[in-house]
């Protein structure tokens, strides 16, 4: 192949060439008090501007952080350390920065309650409601699973929240230039997966929600998150956001394309299940490009997970990997853990499912060739796969004591 392939955008994206050039204009520390040093500060209360016009907020809302996982720790965490005790509602299909840090906070006291999703990936309303406790204080629901994009009910939980007088925390790292970003009372967001740079994020706090500060240190950001602000990639993330909000019909429109072009190309191919969409390839009922489909939920175009019967989704990879193609298992951020995603066990998937999956995720610089080809590759080695014992077969032995 001439060229690789770059189909994992739900990890990473590529750094938008604009993006880049804001970038270049920007140094110096933004609390200095010579000129650079104001460049630098105007530099960054114009990004907190652009960004809270585009999200709807204030300025006084907008807080830059590391990236999406130290957000998503901060609004856990500070919510807890502020109210000192009492119960948080998640899901058993958070990324793990929410995941691991409402485990954390199990572990110093606080109760957790769990929901499981149903069979497309998708919370129940109903089992928000029934699992709220009179000492509910936060309710941390991510907005688009980045395995399976899937979209999950924000306004009625944000409704929930605000008739019983409870933070809503919205993981919406995900959702940034695929669909609408909720209004919750806290937002993490972080600027590599639509555009911008990596290690650079924000956190929304809704004006007038109180939570404790996770870092110590200085007092930027109004006291609130110690650090030397990152001037460059906080005016690069306001770009990209810009541009990511400013092309998201258009570019929705395009990755739905690529998409239908992907699941066409493995029509053929028995045994192939989109998680979330509840579409089955090869075998069953025709709905117009040779799939089934039954339990579908609403998803951000352009995440496709792809439960394959009889192969093992790391072995897949590589040999795309070998044909210059590159997807993904499923959260980067649990690469190497080795065990079956949390995520599709907790829609129900057996173990041999789940190692059984694979995640292709269209963005900026893909094409329609692209979909094709990938779709060509994964139905060539599937069939080579399939001849020969399963390899997940070797993990469920290890990891789970299969006989």
């Amino acid at each position: 192949m001439d060229r690789r392939i770059y189909a994992d955008h739900a990890a990473d994206t590529p750094v938008r060439p604009e993006v880049l050039e804001i970038m270049r204009q920007s140094y110096a520390n933004a609390s200095a008090l010579y000129a650079d040093g104001r460049s630098a500060r105007k530099a960054v209360e114009n990004a907190r501007r652009t960004i809270a016009e585009l999200l709807g907020r204030e300025p006084g809302e907008i807080f830059f952080t590391s990236g999406g996982t130290e957000s998503d720790n901060w609004a856990v965490k500070g919510a807890a350390w502020k109210a000192g005790r009492g119960h948080i509602l998640t899901t058993m299909i958070e990324h793990p920065a929410v995941y691991e840090s409402c485990r954390r906070m199990e572990r110093d006291g606080f109760a957790v309650t769990y929901l499981k999703p149903d069979a497309s990936g998708r919370i129940r309303i109903d089992d928000v409601r029934n699992a709220l406790r009179p000492d509910t204080f936060l309710i941390s629901v991510m907005e688009v699973n980045n395995e399976t994009g899937v979209i999950q009910p924000s306004e009625a939980i944000r409704e929930i929240a605000r008739e019983k007088n409870i933070l809503y925390h919205a993981d919406a790292v995900q959702a940034a230039g695929r669909c609408a970003i909720p209004q919750a009372d806290l937002v993490s967001l972080a600027a590599h997966k639509f555009g911008g740079p990596q290690g650079t994020g924000l956190l929304v706090i809704r004006q007038g929600t109180d939570i404790r500060k996770l870092l110590d240190g200085g007092g930027q950001e109004r006291g609130h998150r110690a650090g030397t602000e990152n001037v460059a990639t906080i005016a690069g993330m306001a770009e990209a956001l810009r541009i990511a909000m400013r092309e998201q019909e258009q570019e929705n429109r395009r990755l739905a394309r690529l998409q239908e072009i992907l699941l066409d190309g493995l029509s053929g191919v028995a045994g192939i299940t989109v998680s979330g969409n509840g579409i089955t390839s090869g075998n069953g009922t025709d709905s117009g490009n040779g799939t089934t489909s039954s339990n579908r939920a609403e998803t951000v175009p352009g995440i496709v997970n792809l439960r394959i019967d009889h192969i093992d989704g790391e072995e897949l990879t590589l040999l795309l990997d070998l044909d210059g193609i590159e997807i993904a298992t499923g959260s980067a951020c649990a690469a190497g853990d080795g065990r079956p995603s949390r995520v599709l066990t907790a829609m129900g998937c057996s173990a041999e499912e789940a190692y059984g999956s694979v995640r292709i995720s269209f963005g900026y610089g893909n094409t329609e060739e692209d979909a094709a080809v990938i779709a060509e590759r994964i139905a060539y080695h599937v069939q080579t796969l399939r001849k020969k014992a399963p390899g997940y077969l070797g993990k469920l032995i290890h990891y789970q004591g299969y006989k």
